[in-house]
């Protein structure tokens, strides 16, 4: 149950500070806009599937946890959809990290 609620209030500042760091990537210099436009057109599949696995990834643990917690099921049963909503929490990390990476523009030497 707490892995689930930590996961909802730790979804919210994620979300709020991705959209910050685009906003700023647009309003940046050259190369912050050359990352934009990487992100906005070649990567942007990659982009949408990221915050849709954690959105996705979230909301089924929660759901989860509260189904669990309503109809006073066993722990046991609750184990593969927590697995389900932590993967795909897991797999949408992995796309930020690959897409900050991607992004990087390089200047100078």
């Amino acid at each position: 149950m707490w892995l689930a609620i930590v996961a909802v209030g730790v979804l919210i500042p994620v979300v709020v500070l991705n959209v910050t760091q685009l906003l700023s990537l647009r309003a940046g210099n050259a190369s912050a806009q050359a990352s934009f436009e990487l992100l906005m057109k070649l990567y942007q599949p990659l982009l949408i599937i990221r915050f849709l696995a954690l959105l996705i990834g979230v909301g089924w643990l929660a759901s989860s946890v509260t189904r669990m917690i309503r109809n006073e099921k066993a722990v046991k049963e609750f184990m593969n959809p927590a697995f389900l909503g932590c993967l795909l929490v897991i797999i949408g990390e992995i796309l930020g990290r690959f897409l900050f990476y991607a992004s990087h523009i390089r200047t100078g030497i």
